[in-house]
């Protein structure tokens, strides 16, 4: 086990995420600079007090991505528990964690506050992502973009998420998640919580997507916004029973190169079931 001091820097920081696979950040204060790239088979623990400072112009935390990496075939087996996310020290807009082709991702007991523009978590492309026991706070959005969530579940195009700036890429693929499970977290003061605005323009949906045990609270807009999905459960809790659920249908999607097009049929979602009630 190798250990991560506040006095280390993002370069030093990365040179140890890439060479060991089981990492404790120790309680402290960390000035991000830079992102965190967090490669497979990875196991990090961030004591109590652990607080990350966001100083860089992009995300915090990257699982690490190529533009060459497609379907799911990029990281995976990553445990991240802990840490405190302070987005709000730098004034551009950008997402703070970000899983591109990934598989096999735990995301645990995790603070992400005051994002700024985007999104808390752009879980992109990926499968087999649980994110539990994590709280999203104080995100601001850009005028005309209230829509944004604090987790969006979205598929790899080049305008929702273009690796590093670069589009055209193989990364492009139209590759969508499946098996996402976000369970015991919490939104405060947040434009959307949890979902989608995007379509592809092809009959592909987000599929096994599971949402449980989650709290609301000054939600400007939806708390659970559902587009293009397809075998959805909301569980039916004192907690989500009075979540503002709002069950889209959209006559327009984006081509891989990110021009919208007006769709062949109307997209709704498929299987939509809150607790033993199947809606849609």
């Amino acid at each position: 086990m190798a250990t991560i001091k506040p006095s280390f820097t993002v370069d030093k920081i990365n040179q140890y995420l890439q060479k060991y696979c089981n990492i404790t950040f120790k309680s402290g204060v960390y000035k991000i600079t830079k992102m965190m790239i967090c490669p497979s088979e990875t196991v990090v623990t961030c004591e109590p007090g652990v607080i990350f400072e966001r100083y860089c112009r992009y995300q915090m935390l990257e699982m690490e991505a190529s533009s060459y990496v497609t379907g799911y075939n990029g990281t995976h087996d990553v445990i991240w528990n802990g840490g405190i996310f302070k987005a709000d020290k730098r004034p551009e807009d950008a997402n703070v964690i970000v899983l591109y082709h990934c598989r096999n991702i735990i995301l645990r007991n995790i603070v992400v506050d005051g994002c700024r523009g985007y999104h808390s978590i752009e879980c992109n492309s990926s499968s087999g992502v649980h994110i539990e026991n994590c709280l999203f706070s104080n995100q601001s959005v850009i005028e005309g973009e209230e829509f944004r969530e604090a987790i969006q579940i979205d598929f790899a195009y080049d305008l929702g998420y273009p690796y590093r700036g670069e589009y055209d890429n193989p990364a492009s693929d139209g590759t969508h998640c499946k098996d996402i499970t976000i369970d015991s977290c919490e939104f405060r003061n947040v434009p959307n919580g949890i979902g989608t605005h995007t379509v592809y323009e092809k009959a592909k949906y987000h599929e096994n997507i599971v949402i449980s045990n989650c709290m609301f609270s000054d939600v400007k807009g939806n708390d659970i916004q559902l587009l293009s999905m397809k075998k959805v459960y909301i569980d039916h809790s004192t907690h989500n029973m009075f979540a503002k659920i709002n069950l889209g249908k959209r006559n327009k999607g984006y081509t891989l190169d990110g021009k919208k097009v007006k769709l062949g049929s109307t997209r709704y979602n498929v299987n939509v079931s809150i607790g033993n009630v199947v809606v849609e």
